[in-house]
């Protein structure tokens, strides 16, 4: 499809075929992803307490301790799925046809995940809290621990990169994939793993078949050569890698290419088995499967303590399944989800996704919000082939207040209770309390429902953290009362419908690009410094002369020679990688 096929021209064949692949992936990927949650990181008793005996081969109500020991047990509807797929939401929302908007990912999507999260790694939610900091940006989320994390919570979200590429047998989607990964993940396997998942994806999603062992040669060596995605970014080589190396005392180039070794290695250990791993299908020969699949588990350390969650183990676990059972993405699901103590979702959310979109096999009843699923997947294959698609409405960064608890994430707007900086809720189910803390599902207004935490008295958000709705649902709609603590209403700005519908750029590398906002160039911090959102901001602005200037005589007169001398560098090295 080229890139510049007219907005008004509907879908082609080519294009409905895309979807249906997409749309395959999604569903398929969130299927298993419910699937695996019931048995992710679990004992035997655990296991048989959430299923009650019954088989894992399709979704089913199961029950849920949140909040820690103390909280609350909730009951999750057939369907339900976890971190994963809500990371994956959250990305896909942050991709359009101006590219992927890194920075409303990080500042607003990952800090307000946390209070609708149903899991989630030890990475994800230190990176989620660090963002919420004065100054942290998603390119210099630089939190305890981060060159060390290593795990897979990158890995399972970047999916709608790749559904969403406008050149699937490029590499240009991989500068987004990294983008969005570094923003939780500094460890070499986690990166690497996400890249090999996403040239997975992308070769099912092209060629409508899973990648076989012969293409794993292949997959590698782009893998290997993506490390050239940080010369592409300015914010990747002069504020990430320069901070890597020199907390790490190594060379990217070294560590990556080790960790591309690392999974050749692992790819060929495994690779024995996939036939074995293949037979899971023919029920006389299922147990001789899993046993193999066990071997191989074995091998990539799925179930160790320390390798569990790798970002590559899991990756090439997800590689190995698609390769033994590219038909069927029930049966690869179901047999990575069946392997207690290995972190079954992920494992099965990575390798349905792939089959799903290879065979395009229609997905199972028993999904959680499938029609909002579906709709991202139309919405990103039209960016994907330069077809106008709408756009998610965030409020403007540079008024956001980043929520500092999980409790500051659900308030009020005008009265009505909303999710900050994503929408509007519709509470459905009454809440569990626990002290001031209370656990309720709610629909959106957006799309997806949600297990929302919550002050058992809502307050009102702070100006700025509203959602960018022209329509939201009245407070009638409300099947399941919270109570309220009103406070003095303020006017209601003008606001944009949630998704805007825009006419996608025709060319090719935009969907590779960071968003730059148009937001004005007036001044926006008044008398307060402070280094990064200041650059943030001139990079918003394209490094303009004018805007550079701007801030140098605002520093002068109102920082310190110390604020002085890092801006300064800062800038320059940002022009000299622009040239």
């Amino acid at each position: 499809m080229s890139g510049s096929e007219p907005a008004s021209v509907g879908p082609s064949g080519r294009e409905l075929v895309r979807l249906e692949r997409a749309s395959a992936s999604i569903l398929w990927s969130a299927w298993a992803d419910a699937l695996g949650f019931v048995s992710e990181l679990v004992d035997e008793r655990l296991f048989h307490t959430r299923t009650k005996g019954r088989p894992l081969t399709d979704t089913f109500a199961w029950t849920r301790r949140v909040g820690g020991k103390f909280g609350v047990a909730i009951e999750l509807p057939a369907g339900t799925y976890s971190d994963d797929t809500q990371l994956r939401l959250a990305t896909s929302r942050a991709v359009s046809g101006d590219g992927f908007d890194v920075e409303a990912f990080a500042r607003i999507e990952l800090t307000v995940w946390p209070a609708y999260a149903l899991g989630g790694g030890r990475a994800s939610r230190a990176a989620a809290a660090n963002m919420t900091k004065s100054g942290a940006t998603w390119s210099t989320n630089f939190f305890p621990g981060w060159t060390k994390a290593g795990g897979n919570g990158a890995a399972m979200r970047i999916q709608p990169h790749v559904w969403a590429a406008r050149d699937l047998q490029g590499d240009e989607y991989l500068t987004d994939v990294i983008r969005n990964s570094i923003v939780t993940h500094g460890h070499p396997r986690a990166l690497v793993g996400a890249v090999l998942h996403a040239l997975s994806l992308a070769h099912a999603l092209a060629h409508g078949a899973a990648p076989s062992q012969r293409d794993w040669h292949g997959l590698l060596e782009r893998a290997a050569r993506a490390i050239l995605a940080f010369d592409r970014d300015d914010e990747l080589i002069s504020y990430w890698r320069p901070r890597w190396e020199s907390e790490t005392y190594e060379s990217l180039d070294v560590a990556w290419s080790a960790t591309v070794d690392e999974c050749r290695s692992a790819l060929a250990a495994c690779a024995p088995l996939v036939e074995a791993i293949g037979a899971f299908a023919d029920p006389d020969r299922a147990q001789s499967a899993a046993d193999a699949y066990i071997e191989a588990g074995r091998i990539l350390g799925l179930s160790d303590k320390d390798t569990r969650g790798s970002g590559t183990a899991t990756v090439v676990a997800s590689m190995v399944l698609a390769a033994a059972l590219p038909d069927n993405p029930r049966h690869a699901a179901v047999l990575a989800s069946s392997i207690l103590g290995t972190d079954t979702d992920t494992i099965a959310t990575m390798v349905a996704a792939v089959v799903g979109a290879a065979t395009a096999t229609p997905a199972p009843d028993g999904i959680q919000d499938r029609k909002y699923l579906h709709d991202e997947a139309d919405r990103l294959t039209r960016v994907g082939v330069g077809r106008a698609a709408p756009k998610f409405s965030y409020p403007d960064i540079l008024r956001w207040t980043p929520p500092h608890s999980q409790l500051d994430v659900v308030g009020l707007v005008d009265g009505r209770p909303a999710l900050a900086g994503l929408g509007w809720l519709t509470f459905t189910t009454e809440q569990s309390t626990v002290r001031e803390s209370a656990w309720a599902w709610a629909n959106t207004s957006f799309g997806p429902s949600v297990l929302i935490k919550h002050r058992t008295t809502l307050t009102e958000l702070p100006a700025g953290n509203g959602p960018r709705v022209r329509r939201p649902q009245p407070v009638e709609a409300r099947s399941a009362a919270v109570p309220t603590k009103q406070a003095a209403s303020r006017p209601s700005e003008p606001q944009p419908a949630l998704f805007d519908e825009i006419a996608v750029k025709s060319k090719p590398e935009a969907s590779s690009r960071t968003v730059k906002s148009n937001a004005s160039r007036d001044w926006p911090f008044g008398s307060s410094i402070d280094i990064d959102l200041i650059l943030v901001w001139l990079q918003r602005n394209g490094f303009s002369d004018s805007a550079v200037g701007q801030a140098l005589g605002r520093i002068a007169r109102d920082g310190t020679l110390e604020q002085m001398a890092t801006f300064a560098g800062a800038v320059r090295s940002s022009l000299q990688t622009r040239r």
